[in-house]
């Protein structure tokens, strides 16, 4: 009898459901905000060695704006799809690593591609992105030098699309930006290391990044502190050394000079999504530490001797070739015989041993003086202090002037007491009365100096 019962009860259930089913209301279901996206090869050099149009085998990392997090993490089908599911709202970066097909940088040496795509997920609904990746000649001479991200986000199946471009110009060191698709290039900023997010600011869109470089001062599995300033350590954080672009926190050290990529946290906390080892700056006093590799050096100050086939600035001499190139202060390609001695520039060199052979050459101001603008032209460049006095200090081998109107930034007192010989200082000088005088000395890495820290 009970068993007849069940069955009489179950069939009952069973009609209910039916009618209401063919009532039209059926069971609301939700999949809740999610992601599902395709990197696919654009028109011209194929960025991987993949087959297909789809760009496959691809890491994929989701990361929240909000606290640094790793949100999903997952690598590419051989049609290149990812998708991600049960995803909070808000702001995210989307991290592509690969190693790509191209020496976009004129370094010898195929580029290992790490880059971040600003994405905001809303409205509880699965958003579809397709983003087309090819490299471009930028300054027309039949060499690729960056790489373009032609993004495409639609919110839900039937919503609005958001359309954006951006070019990461390795070689030049910036990104340029068509926020709305339009093929108008809207803004670009400094972005040495093409990775999509600004070096030197955090004005550009939502994205609360910056870079700092100093010496590590206190590293552990999850934290590491940089020129005063700790970093989170999580599954966003990618190590880097020596062209091992997989190498871990065990790999480094208290003492280290390293570059940290690092997000700004809503919390005002930072969190480091890479850590490369940088060429130690002792062996080459005056540089200022580092460049976009780990065997690159970069140094500013006026060239004292030129020739065809090297170029002297602030002592160091730095080989000139074929894959040397040269750029004038607006990044517009140059020529070797638009500079010439007594010119202020920008000199990325990559380093093999003692010698050091120049990558790019960039031109800053032609003359110390006033600006366009009418006001007093300033060079920035980072260095070690080798000697400091209460009138002067000593970078790399040069002595400036220190007065009245110096500004001493990133230490405990905001005063001369906190620099001393032996520390990385970042030094912003004014030309006044036919000589450099220092206007603004930092503790480098400190965030108080304007390309440095997190914040909007």
């Amino acid at each position: 009898m009970k068993n007849l019962l069940l069955s009489a009860a179950v069939a009952v259930l069973a009609l209910v459901l039916a009618s209401c089913q063919g009532n039209g209301t059926p069971p609301v279901t939700t999949q809740g905000t999610g992601l599902d996206g395709q990197l696919i090869q654009g028109t011209g050099q194929k960025v991987t060695t993949a087959v297909g149009d789809g760009l496959g085998g691809i890491q994929v990392q989701l990361i929240s704006q909000s606290n640094g997090q790793v949100a999903g993490s997952t690598t590419t089908t051989a049609d290149g799809r990812f998708s991600f599911r049960q995803l909070p709202n808000g702001q995210f970066l989307l991290k592509l690593r690969f190693n790509s097909s191209a020496d976009l940088d004129g370094d010898g040496v195929l580029d290992f591609i790490e880059n971040f795509i600003p994405v905001t997920l809303s409205q509880d609904v699965v958003d579809q992105l397709t983003a087309a990746l090819n490299f471009d000649d930028t300054d027309s001479d039949s060499t690729n030098d960056a790489l373009k991200i032609d993004v495409r986000i639609r919110a839900g199946k039937n919503g609005a699309e958001q359309h954006f471009v951006r070019i990461h110009r390795h070689r030049s060191g910036d990104t340029q930006v068509d926020s709305n698709g339009d093929g108008t290039i809207d803004d670009d900023f400094s972005d040495d290391n093409g990775d999509g997010l600004p070096d030197d600011d955090n004005s550009q869109g939502s994205v609360h990044s910056g870079v700092w470089r100093g010496t590590v001062s206190d590293l552990s599995a999850t934290s590491l502190t940089v020129g005063g300033r700790t970093f989170a350590i999580n599954d966003a954080t990618t190590f880097s050394v020596r062209g091992n672009h997989d190498a871990t926190a065990a790999d480094f050290a208290n003492g280290d000079t390293v570059q940290v990529k690092g997000l700004t946290n809503s919390d005002g906390t930072f969190t480091a999504l890479e850590v490369r080892l940088k060429f130690d700056a002792s062996a080459h006093p005056g540089g200022n530490g580092g460049g976009t590799d780990d065997n690159e050096f970069e140094v500013a100050g006026t060239i004292s001797a030129l020739s065809d086939t090297s170029v002297t600035v602030n002592g160091h001499v730095f080989t000139i070739n074929d894959s040397t190139s040269f750029f004038n202060e607006d990044r517009s390609a140059a020529q070797l015989s638009d500079f010439a001695v007594g010119d202020f520039v920008e000199v990325k060199g990559s380093v093999s041993g003692d010698t050091l052979t120049a990558l790019r050459i960039k031109a800053e101001s032609d003359q110390p003086g006033n600006d366009d603008n009418g006001g007093i032209d300033e060079r920035e460049f980072s260095g070690t202090i080798s000697g400091i006095t209460a009138t002067t200090v000593t970078i790399g081998g040069h002595t400036f002037t220190l007065n009245a109107d110096t500004q001493f930034t990133g230490g405990a007192t905001g005063t001369i007491a906190d620099f001393a010989a032996g520390a990385n200082v970042e030094v912003t000088l004014g030309f006044s009365g036919g000589q450099w005088v220092v206007s603004r000395l930092s503790i480098e890495g400190s965030g108080d100096d304007n390309g440095g820290g997190g914040g909007a």
